[in-house]
């Protein structure tokens, strides 16, 4: 039954699989129903210019050319230039894959419809135009064009797809239009040419790792409604030196602007809530960052190794600090942590050297282990009165402290080795009246050379 439906399926005129013909030097399944023409792939491969018409003629009909079926010009290497024309509506998948010494195509103006992988890996290709009619750059485009260096995106793309200009290390400037509304997961990740990249005010979502290694990249504007900035967006992008997130976005993600190390000024503009895992780490140049009062959260992190910081301005609302924050922040000098800051976590500030002095908000309940260890130039450290336990190492190998100041009345659970190697024995313990006697009774504070009253 199943081969006698099979083979009344074959009988049908016109099907997509019926035997290619060749009209002038070019391949099309003829769609005789409706006269139609897709050009398909050639027994021989196509080679040198190549001429698409809008119609063909077949045994006295004429058809129109509506599309490039998937695959037809993929691996004809010899193929130079391609001229579609303004009747073609689409572009199959892999259309043009592989042509390895194509340098130019005329796309006309009817497509509206360009497959995945349509012009990968086409080397030599250096300029193209995408019709206004196309909605959606499809992910694998341009992939691996290495020598393209002009793009011009008409006004109907909505969409830029997943790796669509991935390693066109030849690309110097591309304008999205502002009918843009998504960029797609690493869209031009390796464009190391390009300079500038305007984000359009209708993009919603930047897809992860989407300028990843655009190290030429020196200018960015990110549009006003971006709400999500997918992880590694911007990371190893060298040549950026300013940028501005705006309040629109919900998360500054993880490692978003890791290794940009010739970033000097990030404004964070008031609405942004949480500031992700590793989004500044080791941005070696970035002296000062200000954070607006909506953050909530530091992430693990955060500004880790950026040791050209000098400043940090918290905004009122920073409840959390996750562990390694600032961890070898070694420009840093001062630090007014923020009064509703209920934790700091391990590692925090260790290893900021220029630290001289710290005062723990009263709202803080838990120092994390090693949070201020190796901070070789403090000597005044204030402990907040709400504080209920202080981890191993917290204050350690601190040699030029001096003075602490614990607000607590009831002494704070401490790991013996909080103080190791800060030289307490000769430190000065401030404390409570009302708590002199229990701090001298309990290690590690009964270690310190002198324990005096809170004045």
């Amino acid at each position: 039954m199943k081969k006698i439906i099979l083979c009344a399926l074959l009988l049908v005129p016109g099907m997509a699989w019926a035997e290619a013909v060749k009209i002038g030097g070019v391949y099309y399944n003829l769609v005789s129903k409706i006269k139609t023409a897709e050009v398909t792939a050639s027994p021989n491969r196509y080679s040198g210019r190549v001429v698409i018409p809008e119609s063909v003629t077949h045994e006295g009909a004429t058809y129109r050319v509506t599309s490039i079926g998937d695959k037809a010009f993929s691996i004809c290497r010899d193929l130079t230039s391609v001229s579609i024309p303004a009747s073609v509506e689409k572009i199959g998948q892999s259309a043009f894959s592989d042509c390895c010494n194509l340098t130019s195509v005329s796309m006309g103006k009817g497509v509206t419809s360009i497959g995945n992988w349509a012009f990968s890996s086409c080397r030599k290709l250096t300029s193209v135009s995408i019709p206004d009619g196309v909605e959606c750059i499809g992910s694998y485009i341009f992939y691996n064009c290495e020598a393209l260096k002009s793009v011009t995106i008409g006004n109907g793309v909505t969409h830029i797809g997943n790796y669509a200009f991935w390693s066109c290390g030849s690309l110097k400037s591309i304008n999205l239009p502002e009918s843009v509304d998504s960029i797609g997961f690493r869209a031009f990740y390796g464009c190391r040419s390009l300079t500038s990249i305007r984000i359009p005010d209708k993009v919603r979502g930047i897809g992860e790792s989407a300028f990843t290694y655009c190290e030429g990249l020196n200018s960015v504007t990110i549009g006003s409604n971006v709400s999500t900035i997918g992880e590694y967006t911007f990371q190893f992008c060298k040549g950026l030196t300013s940028v501005t997130i705006p309040g629109s976005v919900t998360t500054v993600g993880k490692a978003i602007f890791q290794y940009c190390s010739n970033l000097k000024s990030v404004t964070i503009e008031e609405g942004v809530p949480i500031i992700g895992e590793a989004a500044f780490q080791y941005c070696t140049s970035l002296t000062s960052v200000n954070i607006p009062n909506s953050v909530t959260t530091i992430g693990f992190r955060a500004f880790y190794g950026c040791t050209g910081l000098k400043s940090v301005c918290f905004g009122s609302g920073v409840k959390e600090m996750k562990s390694s924050v600032f961890y070898d922040c070694s420009g840093l000098t001062s630090i007014s942590l923020p009064e509703c800051l209920e934790a700091i976590g391990e590692f925090s500030f260790c290893k900021c050297k220029g630290l001289t002095s710290v005062v723990i908000p009263n709202n803080v309940t838990f120092i994390g282990n090693a949070a201020f260890s190796e901070c070789s130039g403090l000597t005044s450290v204030t402990i907040g009165s709400g504080v209920k336990r202080i981890d191993s190492s917290s204050f350690s190998n601190c040699p030029e402290l001096t003075d602490v100041f614990c607000l607590a009345e009831e002494v704070p659970m401490v790991r013996d080795d909080a103080f190791e190697d800060s030289y307490a024995e000769c430190a000065t313990l401030h404390v409570p009246a009302s708590a002199v006697e229990a701090y001298k009774v309990n290690v590690p504070w009964s270690g310190f050379k002198q324990i005096d009253i809170l004045h």
